[in-house]
């Protein structure tokens, strides 16, 4: 008897025990830690992208080109997104590509956040164009100061303009004037495509300037060949 007695109440105990904690984690209110940002945008060229590349709004440290937060934009057009839990080490958000391994390919908006201690920040970054050729366009064409010679200047170079919207019509199945056997871009292959091969290897060291020079970056290189290669869309 003193067995089933003892049972008993230790079955009631566990059972409160048990039914306690139930209760605890139905009323427990955990806070959510870190910064908010709202972000309001018009984007464009969000799906222009191949496998490989996000656009995403991040948070980024200053010593670092990879993403410390960050939320994938979801469609193009009218978009309004929130990002939580943005930690202190966090130094600017950006409306941005990264690659598989999160790192910052390019910046289309950038906001710094180095010295926000607002709980919730509301951004409105405007009308974005995410566009991959946009993307190639301000980060190297303008962004590597191409259009210094090809463009800017009394006459284009090789009868080359990389001015904004006229570049990619002088790029694109369009023979290259020193060899004429080539397209300055073939859509679909970068090994045959004059542009990537002149800033990828020292081929144009003959003419006269070492195109491959103009651009370090092997993550802005990256960029340009899969553009070309998954067909050098606009």
């Amino acid at each position: 008897m003193k067995k089933h007695i003892l049972f008993l109440s230790l079955f009631i105990f566990v059972f409160a025990s048990c039914d306690e904690g139930r209760l605890y984690q139905d009323r427990l209110i955990v806070p959510e830690e870190g910064r908010v940002v709202k972000l309001h945008v018009n984007m464009s060229g969000v799906d222009t992208w191949p496998d490989g590349y996000t656009v995403v709004l991040a948070g980024f440290n200053n010593e670092k080109e990879y993403s410390l937060i960050a939320k994938s934009i979801p469609n193009n057009g009218d978009v309004d997104l929130l990002m939580a839990g943005i930690g202190e080490e966090v130094t600017s958000i950006e409306l941005c590509v990264t690659n598989r391994i999160r790192e910052r390919v390019y910046s289309f908006y950038t906001q710094d956040f180095s010295t926000v201690d607002a709980d919730t920040t509301q951004l409105d970054a405007g009308t974005i164009d995410a566009g991959m050729f946009n993307a190639v366009q301000q980060g190297i064409f303008i962004g590597r100061s191409c259009v210094g010679c090809h463009g800017t200047s009394t006459t284009a170079a090789a009868g080359l303009n990389l001015k904004e919207g006229v570049s990619y019509d002088g790029l694109v199945n369009r023979p290259s004037v020193v060899s004429p056997e080539w397209m300055r871009v073939s859509p679909g292959n970068s090994d045959e495509s004059m542009l990537y091969q002149i800033l990828a290897s020292p081929i144009s060291k003959e003419w006269g300037h070492d195109h491959s020079q103009e651009i370090e970056s092997s993550i802005a290189l990256e960029m340009l060949k899969d553009w070309i290669d998954s067909g050098a869309e606009e």
